[in-house]
C-alpha cells in the first residue's frame, strides 16, 4: 500500500479545475458568463447560446413588459411562460416576444415565471 500525499493531490485537482477551457474541442459548449440579480438570471455559453429567466411581480390585470438581462441576436428565440395559479376564464396568460430585449407576459394578478433561450447578440 502506498501513501497518498494529500497536498499533491489537492494541487493536481486544483490545476485541472482552474484550467482555461479555451483549448477545449469546438464541439464542447460551456458557460462563459453568469448573472443573477434576485430572481432574474442568465447563462451565456461559448457558442453564443443564452438561457435566461426570472420571476416577475404581479401588476394586476393586463400585460407586464419584461426587459431581458441579455439581448438576443434576433426575435427567433424561444419564450416559455408559467404562472403561479391555475388559469380561469378570462385570464390573460399569453406570452409574446416584443423585441430582442423585451417580452410581454399576461399577468392577471398572478406572478409570471418566464424562460427564454436562443442566440445572444
Amino acid at each position: 500500500m502506498s501513501d497518498i500525499n494529500i497536498n499533491e493531490l489537492a494541487e493536481t485537482i486544483n490545476n485541472k479545475a482552474d484550467r482555461n477551457l479555451q483549448n477545449t474541442s469546438d464541439n464542447i459548449d460551456y458557460v462563459v458568463e453568469r448573472y443573477q440579480d434576485g430572481t432574474t438570471w442568465y447563462r451565456l455559453y461559448k457558442s453564443g447560446w443564452v438561457e435566461q429567466g426570472g420571476r416577475g411581480t404581479s401588476s394586476g390585470v393586463g400585460f407586464t413588459t419584461i426587459t431581458l438581462p441579455k439581448e438576443m441576436a434576433n426575435t427567433n428565440y424561444t419564450l416559455l411562460n408559467c404562472n403561479n395559479r391555475p388559469s380561469a376564464a378570462g385570464d390573460q396568460r399569453d406570452a409574446y416576444i416584443i423585441s430582442t430585449t423585451q417580452i410581454g407576459i399576461g399577468s392577471d394578478g398572478c406572478i409570471p415565471i418566464w424562460y427564454v433561450c436562443g442566440q445572444a447578440k
